[in-house]
């Protein structure tokens, strides 16, 4: 029994390695601090661009971006143990939209706090003790002094997404007010109602909201008309008329039919009957005052001039996803054959349009519960920006009306936490005071890498800000030209994430005292 446990052991060891206590702490440490130097400098409105470059097969993709998830994807390609610090920095930007850098920026200063620590000889459940303590104050101030979102300051919180880009333009920050209010059902936004379709060329401030939905489909004939007031919508997934025939061997298939034709006037009753099974459909459709179909099928030549000479505007070929986009903004239900079509299964619009945008003909069909944002752009480059800006915005307009609960932006919340903290720091007793006030330091990263990037010189900045949040500036925070003055209010909630996800993750990383790497590559993996 023993030999086989010493083999089990070596096997194990063999195939992998093994760090402990320090080792794994410095390491993890280490690969922290590096990810937030390369994301730091991209923090503010003057912060610098990252060229992220991968390989898609054959084909290199270069994205230029201030957004931080896609050079901490890159790190944890190279370095696996990142992955957590990169999986919390997506949650943290679909959570409440913003907030990635900062939370970044705060782990990184909360672990080489820790390591301080470490080396004083302060034992890790000392350290996030007092921590704790700290994130508890934390939270408990933003929730005293946070202020209500002012009916007119929505497209203001915006500002803290495009960083002085220039993108979000005060007419598409005002659209993406209106899309959510467009998308909000008892008082919750529902994103899922807000797309964004793609159409190359013109600049991104072309960019413009559709209150409805845009599928990208040509009309089915020319002459067919190219809008309709109060569309009466059908959505089929059969063909009109019979669907095709599936042709199989002898005695295969539900049932053995044989299908003889042995003259040609045979043939032609066949095809008269089929015909006449396309018109009872089309009738069918005329008779419910439907005058749109959208068909997943092709439509053949002689069912396409049928619709044509009934005045119904038809689309074939639709994909299955654009197909359910339409049922759930017409409220239309999809059947697989138009004989069975129902008038309460016909969905309604205000207006559907058709639109030549080169080198796409799209259809705009107006519908009160939805909204598409149609993108405008001249590389690909400029598109992923736009969408993802869009995104996020959209993300944190959702996070703003759903807790209308405000906060001072670019520094001056984390100042004036910090300068609690310090206060707070005094009545501990012990060494969770060491772990309160480097909480507080940890937290100043925030606003002095603000000024940083500003080109300022941090220092005098912190001190100045300082100075205006001790004599009851709470809305002063470090402003684009390195000095300090009123900035735009953000939503609290934003805060309330970063230093939850930061505490916990700090928690998690401190708790780890051993690292398991195989050593050979798995080149199959099975699911579990």
């Amino acid at each position: 029994m023993q030999t086989l446990a010493k083999n089990v052991a070596y096997k194990i060891s063999k195939n992998n390695s093994f760090s402990k206590g320090r080792d794994v702490w410095r390491s993890n440490l280490q690969l922290t601090v590096q990810a937030a130097e390369r994301v730091r400098t991209s923090y503010g409105p003057n912060g610098a661009y990252k060229m992220v470059t991968y390989n898609r097969g054959p084909e290199k993709i270069v994205k230029i971006t201030k957004d931080a998830v896609p050079v901490l994807e890159e790190l944890a390609i190279q370095y696996p143990s990142l992955a957590i610090l990169s999986e919390a920095a997506k949650m943290q930007r679909q959570e409440v939209g913003e907030g990635v850098t900062s939370f970044v920026i705060l782990v990184s200063a909360l672990l080489k706090k820790a390591d301080e620590l470490m080396s004083k000889r302060v034992h890790p459940n000392v350290i996030l003790d007092g921590y704790l303590e700290a994130a508890k104050r934390a939270l408990k101030l933003i929730e005293t002094s946070a202020t209500k979102l002012e009916g007119d300051s929505l497209e203001n919180v915006l500002e803290t997404i495009d960083c002085g880009r220039g993108i979000l333009t005060a007419n598409l920050r005002h659209d993406l007010v209106e899309a959510a209010r467009i998308a909000t059902k008892e008082g919750k936004v529902e994103k899922n109602r807000i797309r964004t379709i793609r159409n190359q060329g013109d600049e991104t401030s072309a960019t413009r909201l559709i209150k409805g939905i845009i599928v990208k489909k040509a009309k089915l004939h020319r002459n067919m008309p190219d809008h309709v007031v109060n569309p009466r919508i059908a959505v089929t997934s059969g063909r009109i008329g019979l669907n095709r025939v599936e042709t199989k061997k002898p005695r295969e298939g539900r049932f053995n039919m044989r299908f003889d034709i042995q003259s040609p006037e045979q043939l032609d009753s066949c095809q008269e009957a089929e015909r006449e099974q396309k018109r009872s459909d089309i009738e069918k459709l005329s008779s419910l005052g439907v005058n749109v179909l959208f068909c997943q099928q092709p439509i053949d030549t002689f069912a396409k001039y049928t619709l044509l000479d009934s005045g119904i505007l038809a689309f074939e070929s639709v994909d299955q996803e654009d197909c359910k986009l339409i049922t759930n903004a017409t409220h239309a239900f999809m059947v697989a054959n138009l004989a069975d079509l129902h008038d309460a299964e016909i969905g309604t619009a205000e207006r559907l349009e058709t639109e030549k945008l080169s080198p796409d003909e799209i259809i705009i069909l107006t519908a009160p519960e939805f909204a598409t944002f149609l993108l405008r752009g001249s590389t690909a480059q400029a598109f992923d920006e736009l969408e993802l800006l869009v995104q996020k915005s959209l993300t944190l307009v959702k996070t703003a009306t759903e807790n209308p609960n405000m906060l001072p932006s670019c520094g001056a919340t984390e100042m004036r936490i910090a300068l609690d903290l310090r206060e707070l720091a005094v009545t501990f007793n012990g060494r969770q005071q060491l772990a309160v006030e480097d909480f507080a330091e940890a937290l100043m990263e925030i606003p002095r890498c603000l000024a940083e990037n500003n080109g300022a010189n941090p220092d005098d900045v912190l001190a100045e800000l300082g100075k205006f949040q001790a004599e009851g500036f709470t809305n002063y925070g470090i402003c684009a030209d390195g000095s300090c003055g009123t900035v735009f209010p953000e939503p609290s909630q934003v805060k309330v994430s970063v230093i939850k996800r930061a505490y916990e993750f700090v928690s998690l990383m401190l708790r780890v005292d051993e690292q398991i790497t195989r050593k050979e590559v798995v080149k199959f993996h099975k699911k579990q």
